[in-house]
């Protein structure tokens, strides 16, 4: 019986959070940007805070492979994808969530983004 409670929708819930969906167009456009990003400027902070973004609502939309959907997303490999997500959390734009897929955009990623 306890198994059949979700905790995180109902802690989820007392916080305010909701679950984002990500649409079609919304993952175009997040397409678009992080590709004209990545090819201006390679792998800058501000592509870093999009590209945290773009998991966190990936994450957030119940998407599974979240690397593989970037990797087609920025016409790069997951395992770059992964690399990137490291260089974001080192550079304190994503928190991490030790053995799980998740984290959450941090101030400074907040202000690239502004």
């Amino acid at each position: 019986m306890l198994r059949e409670v979700d905790f995180k929708s109902a802690v989820n819930a007392h916080l305010g959070i909701t679950r984002q969906t990500a649409s079609t167009e919304d993952i175009d456009t997040r397409s678009n940007a992080l590709r004209n990003l990545l090819e201006a400027e390679g792998v800058s902070e501000l592509y870093l805070a999009h590209l945290a973004d773009a998991y966190v609502t990936l994450v957030q939309s119940g998407v599974h492979n979240v690397s593989g959907k970037l990797g087609e997303m920025t016409g790069r490999t997951p395992g770059a994808i992964l690399q990137h997500l490291k260089k974001a959390r080192k550079a304190s734009l994503l928190t991490a969530t030790p053995g799980r897929a998740g984290g959450q955009l941090t101030n400074s990623a907040r202000e690239l983004l502004a």
